[in-house]
């Protein structure tokens, strides 16, 4: 009895010292891995601000300095996100605020909180990990205590398979290559607090402490409601304390039905989903119009291929890429390297994993534990990360704990292969070094990664210092509110803000943005009268500065009309190289294009001298044939004009293009035009090169090109635009500051097309006049919903789902308040409006030049 008490006394020690030695190198690696990520993110701590930020943080002063209960406090808890992906709700920008309060808008201040919660987060994982794993472990072996609860029976000590596992899950999940956009962007700070939330309520689901079990649980619920509260991309994540929760109470649940468990499942599940119900409702979905201007148009693939690449660049198979392949390949220049390296890395550990799934019970537990959620984030989850740039990254960081528990896994697979004892220590020795190397060159790799996303964010925040002071000093030169900005790197902002195809209207004093929506035809008339010329200007990358945007061509003009035999000198390629598709009539002097495929015909033709703000039409004089029963009504019956610029040299069908309709198919010829008061072709420099496309099938007979200015000329009668002015009820206060829509001091200026309208009991004045439009007898005003623009501003058709408002004169005014406007274009928010004239209530002509009003009734 005595040798056998000695034997229980000695055991005690050594697992007394065994645990005491857990803890020294748990606390020495918990201390390694801090150090790493502060070192890693450093550079999102000393980053400055970038632009969608700078706009935040003076939002949130604003805010402070009024009051938490006054009205611009209310507008911007209830203020849409820029991307409505980001689910941004008022609990979630009220934590931003208050997190704005307790830092006293301290950049940097605020920058090191979101560090220190995504190094919690690696804590929560890490308990959350090391639990799960140590039960699953313990439940896998013999129970010789006969111990109900065989995972107490050793409870000083944790398995080291266990700590191996939930250590790098950690690890790896902080310092994960998609964690960077969420940890360095103040705006992701909700999706980060959520995450924080769950994992909180995981961890808590987890706990061993009986006592506090009642407390236990409602903090739980609490934390698990709270969550999809901060931010609706958390609510997928309550799947895994609901999965938490059932391996704990497995046993149980075996046996019979816990009818407890239960009911706390079911109350996370009802409350998360009122949470992010009454949320979602609180937020009107509006979208700033720079973001309807960033999708770009596609050339039709086909309905498979179109789908396929869908899948891929934008939806959830382009989130599990990321996953898998977490490479930036936007500014890794040697990605395609690192993409070997990464094959030929991942395959060993994956052949690893596979072979130890059927022998490890707890490999498949938490591997399948880990699937579950990324399976649901990805496929699931609405938002969908760019592969290639990694933009989006932030949707995807609740489920990034499971990410860094998938990989863990993978590059420990070794160790959980069965075998290795007495004689074959040295196949466990191997095992050990194998695992070793993977988690030395996955760490590698990972660090790499993060670092130069962390540093691609901290050298977009010094440009965009660089250009603010740029942008200053250009204000004081010209003595100037604001400047007119083109082409700023998309790169400045995480928040779709900024727009390759709308100019920025910027303010010298601050660097915020004013407005991205400007009225085409209104700033032309402005250049053209002299206005704003030396406003008007373009980033150049290579310069880190501004150029003037060039409005005067310095080569011969274009001229006013160009015939045929000079088109056909002009034609880019010549025309040798059209073979056939294109011929010179010279008798007639007439352009003859056919089409010999299933697309239209088209030309190309250089056109230097033309100018950007002297004509208002291109007129095309042609005759179109089309084949026999070929619908003339049709959408695709239409013309269409594309141009290249001096400093644009691509075809951007999004941003060059304009429509336009007529007659065709009666044997004559008709005048087509096509309308040049467009931001694009006002603001992208000097055209260097036309294209026109006719409709698909068509035969053409094409006489000349000219230029033609709207309601000038013999041709008055079919260039006529009507004309149209806004102004509020009630003027701005000038000695205030608006913040409303990503707009700060939104310009109420009439000479730009611009006009804002604060407060509930304030209205929009229209002023308009449709008596140039031959045979009007009254007029429409066309209103589209919030945050939505016209296509073609002087089109001749109205947008399908406008609001129109009818009026029987030819001139007057039209008040237009909340009472005139339906659910679409409630809120706050930028709409466009512009008038036609109409005739037995059909629209007459083109429509006048579109107005941008900035409403906030909040305000």
């Amino acid at each position: 009895m005595i040798g056998l008490s000695d034997k229980s006394e000695q055991s005690e020690k050594t697992r007394g010292l065994v645990a005491a030695w857990q803890k020294y190198l748990l606390w020495s690696a918990c201390t390694l891995m801090t150090l790493i990520v502060l070192a890693l993110f450093s550079p999102s701590l000393s980053q400055p601000p970038l632009f969608d930020e700078c706009y935040l943080l003076a939002w949130l002063s604003h805010c402070l300095q009024m009051g938490f209960f006054a009205g611009d406090t209310s507008a911007y808890l209830l203020a849409p996100a820029a991307d409505m992906r980001d689910g941004l709700t008022p609990v979630g920008a009220l934590a931003i605020l208050l997190t704005a309060m307790v830092s006293g808008t301290n950049y940097s201040l605020m920058r090191f909180l979101q560090v220190a919660d995504h190094l919690l987060n690696a804590a929560l994982l890490f308990y959350i990990v090391q639990k799960v794993a140590s039960r699953l472990i313990t439940a896998d072996r013999p129970n010789r205590a006969g111990n109900e609860h065989p995972e107490r029976a050793d409870n000083q000590t944790t398995p080291p398979l266990a700590i191996a596992v939930s250590l790098l899950a950690a690890f790896f999940f902080a310092i994960f290559p998609l964690a960077p956009e969420a940890v360095s962007w103040l705006y992701a700070w909700p999706i980060e607090l959520a995450t924080t939330c769950m994992l909180a309520a995981s961890a808590l689901l987890l706990t061993d402490k009986v006592k506090e079990q009642k407390a236990i649980l409602i903090a739980a619920v609490v934390l698990g409601v709270l969550a999809p509260g901060l931010s609706p991309k958390a609510a997928l994540l309550s799947l895994l304390p609901a999965t938490l929760l059932i391996i704990k109470e497995r046993g149980t649940l075996l046996k019979a039905v816990n009818k407890k468990g239960l009911r706390i499942a079911a109350a996370i599940i009802i409350g998360t989903g009122i949470t992010t119900a009454a949320c979602g409702l609180m937020q009107p979905l509006t979208v700033p119009e720079t973001i309807k201007q960033l999708t770009v148009e596609k050339i039709n693939l086909g309905q498979e291929t179109a789908a396929a690449i869908t899948f891929m660049e934008n939806g959830a198979g382009a989130n599990l890429q990321a996953i898998a392949l977490p490479i930036n390949r936007k500014i890794d220049e040697r990605y395609k390297r690192a993409l070997r390296r990464l094959y030929f890395l991942i395959a060993l550990p994956l052949l690893c994993f596979v072979v130890a799934l059927p022998f490890s019970p707890t490999m498949r537990a938490l591997a399948g534990t880990a699937l579950l959620v990324l399976a649901c984030g990805s496929l699931l989850s609405s938002a969908a990360i760019n592969a290639q740039t990694f933009y989006g990254a932030r949707w995807l960081y609740p489920y990034l704990p499971a990410a860094g528990l998938l990989w863990a896994l993978i590059v420990l697979s070794p160790m959980l292969i069965k075998g290795g004892t007495g004689k074959y220590m040295t196949l466990t020795l191997i095992r050990i070094i194998l695992s070793a190397v993977f988690v030395i060159c996955f760490s590698y790799f990972f660090l790499d990664r993060t670092y130069r996303q962390c540093m691609s964010y901290k050298s977009n925040g010094k440009l965009w210092k660089v250009i603010t002071s740029t942008i200053a000093e250009s204000g004081r030169k010209q003595t100037s509110p604001f400047l007119i900005v083109r082409n700023l790197p998309a790169t400045l902002t995480i928040a779709p803000l900024l727009s390759p195809f709308s100019p920025e209207l910027i303010d010298t004093q601050s660097g915020m943005p004013r407005t991205a929506s400007l009225s085409a035809g209104y700033l032309k008339d402005a250049l053209r009268n002299g206005k704003y010329t030396g406003l008007v200007v373009h980033y150049e990358k290579q310069y880190e500065g501004f150029l003037d945007t060039n409005i005067k061509p310095v080569d011969i003009a274009f001229g006013p009309t160009v015939d045929a035999t000079q088109i056909a000198a002009k034609l880019t390629p010549p025309l040798m190289y059209y073979q056939g598709t294109i011929t010179v009539d010279k008798k007639d002097n007439l352009l003859h294009l056919i089409s010999q495929t299933k697309m239209g015909p088209a030309l190309r033709m250089e056109c230097y001298g033309l100018s950007p703000v002297d004509g208002d039409f291109l007129c095309v004089e042609a005759k179109i044939d089309l084949p026999a029963g070929q619908n003339t009504e049709q959408a695709d019956q239409q013309l269409e004009l594309h141009w290249l610029t001096n400093w644009l040299g691509d075809w951007e069908a999004r941003d060059r293009k304009v429509t336009t309709s007529g007659p065709m198919a009666d044997g004559q010829f008709h005048r087509y035009y096509f309308p040049l008061r467009t931001l694009a072709w006002t603001t992208s420099g000097l055209p260097t090169n036309l294209m026109l496309g006719f409709p698909r099938g068509a035969t053409v007979d094409l006489r000349s090109i000219s230029l033609c200015v709207a309601n000038t000329g013999q041709n008055s009668a079919e260039t006529a635009l009507p004309h149209l002015s806004a102004t509020a009820v009630h003027k701005q206060d000038a000695n205030k500051n608006y913040f409303s829509h990503y707009c700060f001091n939104y310009p109420d200026r009439e000479d730009l097309g611009l006009c804002a309208v604060y407060g509930g009991d304030n209205a929009l004045d229209l002023k308009y006049d449709v008596a140039m439009i031959a045979g009007a007898t009254g007029a429409v005003a066309e209103i589209v919903p919030l945050n939505e623009a016209f296509r073609n501003e002087n089109s001749e058709t109205m947008r399908a789902g406008s609001l129109r408002l009818e009026q029987s004169g030819t001139s007057g005014d039209i008040k237009v308040g909340s009472e005139q406007l339906d659910n679409r274009f409630k809120g706050a928010g930028l709409f466009s409006v512009r008038i036609y004239a109409t005739r037995g209530g059909k629209p007459l002509g083109r429509a006048s030049d579109s107005i941008k009003c900035l409403v906030d009734t909040r305000l």
